[in-house]
């Protein structure tokens, strides 16, 4: 019994690989479809939040605190908090930090 399962399976991958069209749509379409929808949904590197930091410093980036290793975030340098609080409520800036 085991035998003629093991025969029928034999037979039927030989088939398949014999077929060509079956092998490429199986093998072949997959990474088609991979490489499109990488090619279609990477934009590289995108900034997700505009946050504004209330600080003196003039590089924002050298500011030592986890929240500014965050990746999609542009950080913008507010000296004047009443400034800052006003570009926050005309929405050109999503979260003051």
């Amino acid at each position: 019994m085991i035998a003629r399962i093991l025969a029928v399976f034999y037979a039927r991958n030989l088939e398949f690989v014999r077929d060509r069209g079956t092998l490429s749509w199986n093998i072949m379409f997959p990474v088609v479809v991979l490489f499109g929808l990488n090619f279609v949904f990477s934009t590289g590197e995108q900034n997700q939040f505009k946050i504004g930091v209330l600080t003196d410093n003039p590089v924002v980036n050298e500011i030592d605190h986890p929240f500014m290793d965050i990746r999609y975030i542009n950080k913008i340098q507010i000296v004047d908090q009443d400034a800052g609080l006003e570009s926050g409520q005309k929405t050109q800036i999503r979260h003051a930090y």
